[in-house]
């Protein structure tokens, strides 16, 4: 877990580098070529990523999660998430209350219902609800949401305010921003090295509470303020970003169960996008309606020519991004009165978006305090309860009751060869049906995979696959899917003993191998008797 952290650090670094040399590269394109130039740019650099991946990647072997392609799954998330972020960008417009706008809203909320009843149904989901089982992953992802939701979503008219408001090309504006990328580079690794000392949770918690405090900064900023004013909260942005990257992948992937981490990993790239996209078309709205509410009462104060309906709307979309729209020939004192009005406008929208960035981030730094360091594969599990006796195996609320030291030492002796003076087991015998399994490999790790039915053949859902070493200890573990399969993974290839458990069913126990890269093992449990 340490190297994973460092990792992290080294891996927020680069996006702090790459995030500060983008708007300065963009910007030295913009001027001197095109502007669609910064499109045609990522073709080689998308080529040489794409080349060192082949190169320095290397493979891992297959999860059970990826042998399908849920296309249902795709195509309802993808429609709810249009539907909701076309209703916000176009609420301003359409009106809150108009049937489009509630039309695009209901219509996000019928397709995110379907994704949710997709998933839990079908066998092979695009994303496994059962992720969110666990607390902490489940706040580190709205915590990443937060996060994306606030710093996108403010910065998204920080451009906005350099360039049309201040009056700064593209370059000075990269190089304005520059304070708080380079508090991303350089906090990343030292924010991996914390996390590897303390654990995520403090301090992803301060990084919300700096960001928070950068965005409420920022919105105190003026249509005249200058980089003084700005630089500060710049820097405590740039740091509080550093702990939520490097702690979030921490949190989600490693609570994640092994097999599950490419999916972890997914959610926490889709949570990125989604909070950023989320935050700019609300933040967004947010400035549509201040400059809405002020635009015309100001306008009339400072005795500018009336407008017509039409021209209204037109100068409202010019002043949400900044700008000024002066028209040629215009006397240079009504000029300046109209400039006045219009970036006093923006700047109070924009002040209100900070505003509501930063109560958004207080919110996620809240949430933070749910979170907690993940653990390597084979300890993937959840503490035991407090009134476990001593040796037993950790508890999971809501799953089967994972087994106990007895049960543990009753599969061990299950699995055992009998000795000539052995007694009868105090567990029915197993009834396992261990198909040809590949040769351990020496290193690296290996993965098990099967079916666990009841004695008619019907598949056994929420069964307990437990895997003990020959120690005792207990290495991995895994709950049976509705379709009675099961994938554990991540277990250094070797001989274990699996303890089947499941309600209403005796337990079963057997020696199994695990195989580089997997092998299988199917098992029946014999049904219990129930009470007289």
């Amino acid at each position: 877990m340490a190297r994973l952290s460092s990792a992290l650090g080294i891996w927020g670094a680069a996006v702090g580098a790459s995030t500060a040399a983008g708007p300065i590269v963009g910007g030295l394109l913009v001027q001197h070529v095109n502007w669609e130039s910064i499109f045609y740019v990522n073709v080689p650099v998308g080529l040489i990523a794409l080349a060192m991946s082949l190169i320095v990647l290397r493979e891992t072997p297959p999860s059970r999660a990826a042998r399908s392609f849920d296309v249902p799954g795709i195509l309802l998330l993808s429609a709810s998430l249009f539907l909701l972020i076309w209703g916000l960008i176009k609420g301003p417009a359409y009106g809150w209350e108009s049937t489009r706008t509630l039309a695009f809203f209901s219509g996000a909320v019928l397709a995110g219902v379907g994704f949710v009843l997709r998933e839990w149904r079908t066998r092979e989901p695009l994303l496994p609800l059962r992720l969110f089982r666990s607390v902490p992953l489940s706040a580190g992802t709205v915590l990443v949401l937060a996060l994306m939701f606030s710093l996108f979503g403010a910065m998204f008219f920080m451009t906005f305010y350099l360039e049309n408001v201040r009056g700064l090309d593209a370059v000075a504006t990269g190089v304005r921003l520059l304070p708080m990328t380079g508090m991303l580079i350089l906090g990343s690794p030292l924010a991996g090295a914390l996390i590897t000392r303390i654990g995520p949770r403090i301090p992803m918690v301060a990084g919300m509470l700096m960001g928070a405090a950068g965005l409420y900064g920022l919105s105190r900023v003026g249509a005249t303020s200058g980089l003084g004013d700005t630089i500060i909260w710049f820097v405590l942005l740039g740091l509080g970003l550093s702990p939520v990257i490097v702690g979030a992948t921490d949190v989600i992937v490693g609570n994640a169960a092994a097999e599950l981490a490419g999916v972890a990993g997914g959610l926490q790239s889709t949570a990125m996008q989604v909070g950023g996209t989320l935050g700019t078309a609300v933040l967004g709205a947010v400035m549509s309606a201040r400059v809405s509410s002020l635009l015309p009462g100001r306008w009339a104060a400072a005795h500018l020519p009336p407008l017509t309906g039409a021209q209204l709307g037109q100068l409202k979309s010019a002043v949400t991004v900044g700008v000024a729209p002066v028209p040629r020939g215009t006397p240079p004192q009504i000029a300046a009165r109209l400039a006045e009005v219009s970036h006093s406008t923006f700047v109070s929208g924009m002040n209100a978006a900070f505003v509501v960035a930063a109560f958004v981030a207080v919110g996620g730094a809240a949430v933070g305090l749910l979170t907690r360091r993940g653990r390597p594969a084979a300890d993937a599990v959840t503490d035991a309860a407090p009134d476990a006796e001593p040796g037993a195996a950790p508890q999971i609320p809501g799953a089967v009751p994972q087994p106990t030291a007895a049960d543990t030492t009753a599969a061990l002796e299950l699995a055992a060869p009998p000795a000539a003076e052995a007694t009868a087991a105090p567990l029915p015998a197993p009834a396992a049906v261990p198909l040809p399994v590949a040769d351990a490999a020496a290193d690296g790790h290996g993965a098990l995979t099967g079916m666990v039915r009841d004695g008619r053949g019907a598949a056994v859902a929420a069964a307990a696959v437990t895997i003990i070493d020959g120690t005792g200890a207990q290495v991995a573990r895994e709950v049976t899917a509705g379709d009675g399969r099961y994938h554990i993974g991540g277990v250094r290839p070797g001989v274990y003993t699996a303890l089947v458990t499941a309600a209403d069913h005796h337990p079963a126990a057997s020696m199994v191998a695990f195989g580089a890269p997997q092998t299988r093992s199917d098992f029946d449990l014999s049904p219990a008797p129930g009470p007289a």
